[in-house]
C-alpha cells in the first residue's frame, strides 16, 4: 500500500450458471418399422456480473466506479432412436457457458479500468535535495529515462474537509522545471533548469 495513488476493488455480485436455458425436440416415426427418430436442440446461457470501483489511495474517496456484465451461450445437439420397448440416445453439448461469461466480464472491468486510470495524472515527490541535485521517489519502474522534463510545484493550500478530516484538494504553485540526469530502479535525480527553491514533499509532474 506505501506509495499506491489508486486501489481497484471488485465484486462479483451475479453469478448465474443457467441464466436461461431452451430446447426443442422433434420425433417422426419411421414407416414399415417399429422405430422412431428423435432429434432436438438444446441451449443455456451463463451469467456473470461485477462493481467494480477505482478509490483514491489518499483519501478513501472513490474516484470511478462500474458496473460490468456478460453472457455466455453453448448448446447441442441430441439423437435418439425410440423403440416400443426401448430407447437409444446421446447429447453433444458444450458445458463451458459460465468459464467464458467470467472472462468476457473481466475484459470489460479491465478495459473500464485502463480508460479510467488513464485520466489520473501521474506525479512523483521530491525526497530532498543535495546542492544541485534534486531526489525523487520514482524511478525505471515508474517509466522515468534521462534527459526527461518535469515541472515542479509546491502545495500552498490543503483543502481539508473539517467534518470528516479528509484531504478534498490542494492548491499548488508551480516553481520551476528540472531534468532527470541519473535513474535508478525506484529513485531518480534530478537538476533544476532555473534557480528556485525546492522542498521535501515538492510535487514533481508532467
Amino acid at each position: 500500500m506505501v506509495g499506491a495513488e489508486a486501489i481497484i476493488k471488485g465484486t462479483i455480485t451475479e453469478f448465474e450458471p443457467n441464466k436461461r436455458g431452451r430446447g426443442i425436440n422433434l420425433g417422426v416415426a419411421l414407416p414399415s418399422t417399429p422405430l422412431g427418430l428423435r432429434v432436438g436442440r438444446n441451449g443455456n446461457t451463463a451469467h456473470v456480473g461485477m462493481d467494480i470501483s477505482i478509490v483514491d489511495a489518499t483519501n478513501g474517496q472513490v474516484r470511478f466506479s462500474h458496473r460490468v456484465q456478460a453472457d455466455s451461450k453453448s448448446g447441442g445437439w441430441t439423437l435418439g432412436v425410440d423403440h416400443e420397448k426401448a430407447s437409444l440416445g446421446g447429447d453433444s453439448f458444450q458445458k463451458s457457458p459460465l468459464g467464458i461469461a467470467s472472462r468476457n466480464a473481466l475484459g470489460q472491468a479491465i478495459l473500464a479500468i485502463a480508460d479510467d486510470l488513464g485520466g489520473l495524472p501521474w506525479r512523483s515527490q521530491v525526497i530532498g535535495t543535495d546542492h544541485d541535485l534534486i531526489y525523487l521517489n520514482a524511478g525505471e519502474t515508474a517509466g522515468i529515462q534521462e534527459g526527461d522534463t518535469y515541472r515542479v510545484s509546491t502545495v500552498v493550500r490543503a483543502l481539508v474537509d473539517p467534518a470528516t478530516g479528509l484531504l478534498l484538494d490542494t492548491i499548488e504553485r508551480e516553481v520551476g522545471q528540472v531534468r532527470i540526469v541519473t535513474v535508478r530502479e525506484n529513485v531518480a535525480f534530478a537538476q533544476p533548469l532555473s534557480d528556485f527553491r525546492v522542498k521535501r514533499g515538492d510535487y514533481v509532474h508532467l
